[in-house]
């Protein structure tokens, strides 16, 4: 999410285009697209075909992340580490991730 150039040239420079199968950038789309809009999360689990029951959205921002992928019914997952932007934000319940977590190394928990 964010601007594309920007958001591709931190893929690139994390080498993330030659290490996942699949990224989407929504801004690719244009930015009406941006989230919490569910076009990039029906994108990615249309080319995986996978159902929203069977994928895990992993992220920080409860303002905007897990909307779409609620509403796709993907499973929700918020990661609130120490020094992350947004892990004092207190949201309704509605907003929230069905799970939270602390760390990354703790995704494995949730993992099908």
């Amino acid at each position: 999410d964010g601007m594309s150039k920007v958001q591709w040239n931190k893929i690139k420079a994390l080498e993330l285009d030659k290490k996942i199968d699949k990224i989407i950038v929504s801004d690719d789309f244009g930015e009406e697209y941006w989230k919490p809009h569910i076009r990039t999360y029906k994108e990615i689990m249309e080319y995986f075909n996978v159902k929203g029951k069977n994928a895990i959205y992993v992220g920080d921002n409860p303002k905007k992340d897990f909307i779409g992928a609620k509403a796709m019914n993907i499973n929700t997952v918020r990661i609130c580490r120490d020094t992350g932007n947004y892990s004092n934000i207190a949201v309704e319940q509605d907003l929230e991730a069905e799970k939270i977590i602390h760390s990354l190394r703790e995704i494995k928990n949730y993992l099908l």
